[in-house]
């Protein structure tokens, strides 16, 4: 797959992971930035998800840099829409802070 300019090599991956609903027991660190569990008993604590995944990834030898994209979604829609409207119009650029690479991904 062409990404300005440079061609990457797609992966794509069926997921089975834990969700991240569960029943609040105490307070945790986290909570301050994500905030607490909605207050329902439904389901089981971290339930286990499926999900959908998409990996982009190039070497430019002649830069000595790895790009490395990644989508990971509850359904074949989203990896497509995200796929479309965000990494097919990615615009990479380069800027140099003395002797090391910035690298952007500008969407």
């Amino acid at each position: 797959m062409d990404i300005d300019g440079r061609e990457f090599i797609v992966f794509d991956a069926q997921l089975d992971m834990e969700g991240m609903w569960h029943q609040y027991e105490e307070d945790y660190m986290a909570y301050i930035q994500y905030g607490k569990p909605p207050q329902n008993d439904q389901g089981e604590s971290f339930e286990s998800l499926k999900g959908y995944g998409r990996i982009y990834l190039h070497y430019d030898q002649e830069e000595r840099i790895s790009y490395f994209f990644y989508i990971i979604t509850p359904d074949e829609q989203t990896l497509a829409s995200t796929e479309k409207e965000f990494i097919q119009t990615a615009k990479i650029t380069k800027k140099t802070l003395t002797t090391q690479w910035n690298v952007l991904l500008y969407v």
